[in-house]
């Protein structure tokens, strides 16, 4: 809900922006026809791209700085959607169902422990944070 907050008056502002330009470029004289295009171009496409990558930050930031300022030992639980993949930058890497993008995704975790896993079995992560998110210190299996 929070990144709505932010999201939408971020946009909104971006808009009056756009329009500003827009209207300053309609009203200028010897202005070329590809100006007024671009003009225009980014009053309809800027507030949304906009609004779509501050939400993204918020959706992704806010619960990591939450977990970091105000945070103190916590348990939650999730499903895996993957165990398979390796890439150089996340070795034996674990993939959780339903988690925002560039965040739902745990490293290192040992090939005995990733070869018990499967898509849909539940996991407890343990570490320092809050009901919306944490930096994981462990990992069980809920039995």
């Amino acid at each position: 809900m929070i990144a709505k907050w932010i999201a939408i008056p971020a946009g909104c502002i971006i808009f009056v922006l756009c329009c500003r330009k827009f209207a300053k470029d309609f009203d200028a004289p010897q202005v070329s026809v590809k100006t007024l295009i671009l003009s225009g171009f980014s009053v309809v496409v800027l507030p949304f791209f906009f609004g779509v990558f501050i939400r993204a930050t918020v959706l992704t930031a806010y619960p990591l700085w939450l977990a970091a300022l105000m945070g103190k030992h916590t348990q939650l639980e999730f499903s895996v959607s993957e165990t398979a993949g390796w890439s150089y930058r996340c070795p034996n890497r674990v993939s959780l169902a339903g988690m925002p993008m560039m965040t739902g995704t745990l490293c290192g975790i040992s090939d005995d422990f990733r070869n018990t896993l499967h898509q849909g079995t539940r996991v407890v992560l343990t570490g320092r944070g809050t009901a919306d998110g944490l930096f994981a210190a462990g990992i069980d299996v809920v039995h």
